[in-house]
């Protein structure tokens, strides 16, 4: 399928968009957690918010076929293992610092590639193996243990969190066979703003007026990661706009600086060019292959 220059364009755009609403989600949980938000508050405004959003755009588009899904139970799956990735991610970003969570959350297709091999009996080259044994290095780098010391809580919050977020990405690759990939972000969103609903009042904590307007901006940004990233791809394929995810690195670097006066370490900008030329080239050798799926290239593609 080809795309016109414009909408390419188009896609670039919004992709980088998501990608500028994703570094201000992050700082936005982090600000909030801080004056005492339990999780589930942010993870509840964020489900909420993208699913009006992703149902305006349908009703826009005035296809309510859209809404028609054939896998019932892979989206209910696929939402419980989003839901845990999200909650582990948001764990992450708060007790990171945002670049170097940001980071972490690249890593993404390097696991990708690992659970599809396992349990997709995909076959993977050794070009794709060695990628990912040097991505791998890199995210050593970033999470940089001293040596007799443990991994970080943090780092192992994030880590797990892409985990299950590349799983889910794993799961859509089979659920896209039927559905689109706006049918697969509303049920994500719906269902998990149905789960946290019934979760919410057990972990309830009333938010200051101050909070009130973090949770609103985190509900906002949170839809608007969800959405643009969705619509992108309806105007350029994954392998364009896989490149630009990238750029998220600078937006969180940039939203910790003016927030906390934060300077990624060089351990993190190290790391973080080792895991993203990983990537890069994982997805190179996958749409070279052409293989049957999309590639993935962060943490907001699965979760």
């Amino acid at each position: 399928m080809t795309h016109p220059q414009e909408d390419v364009r188009r896609g670039i755009m919004l992709r980088l968009s998501s990608a500028v609403c994703f570094a201000i989600l992050a700082a936005l949980v982090k600000l909030a957690s801080a004056g005492g938000i339990p999780f589930i508050q942010p993870m509840f405004f964020r489900s909420f918010f993208a699913t009006l959003l992703i149902a305006g755009y349908i009703a826009v588009l005035r296809d309510p076929g859209l809404l028609k899904t054939q896998r019932p139970n892979a989206h209910l799956f696929r939402s419980a293992i989003g839901g845990t990735g999200m909650l582990f991610v948001f764990m992450g970003i708060v007790a990171l610092p945002l670049d170097q969570a940001t980071a972490i959350g690249f890593s993404a297709p390097l696991i990708a590639t690992l659970l599809s091999a396992v349990f997709l009996k995909e076959k993977v080259g050794r070009h794709r193996w060695l990628a990912t044994m040097i991505g791998f290095l890199g995210v050593l780098i970033i999470i940089h243990p001293d040596p007799g010391t443990m991994i970080s809580q943090g780092a192992i919050y994030a880590l797990v969190g892409v985990c299950f977020i590349s799983a889910t990405a794993v799961t859509i690759r089979q659920i896209a066979a039927t559905e689109s990939g706006v049918t697969i972000a509303f049920y994500f969103m719906a269902l998990s703003s149905v789960a946290l609903a019934v979760a919410l009042p057990f972990f309830w904590t009333t938010p200051t007026s101050w909070q009130w307007l973090l949770l609103a901006g985190i509900g906002i940004a949170g839809g608007l990661v969800q959405l643009t990233s969705t619509v992108a791809l309806r105007y350029a394929p994954v392998s364009t706009l896989v490149p630009f995810d990238y750029t998220q690195l600078l937006w969180a670097a940039l939203v910790a600086f003016i927030l906390w006066g934060d300077v990624p370490g060089e351990d993190t900008l190290a790391g973080a060019a080792i895991v993203i030329a990983s990537g890069l080239y994982i997805v190179h050798r996958e749409r070279k292959l052409k293989l049957p799926h999309p590639p993935i290239s962060r943490i907001t593609d699965g979760g």
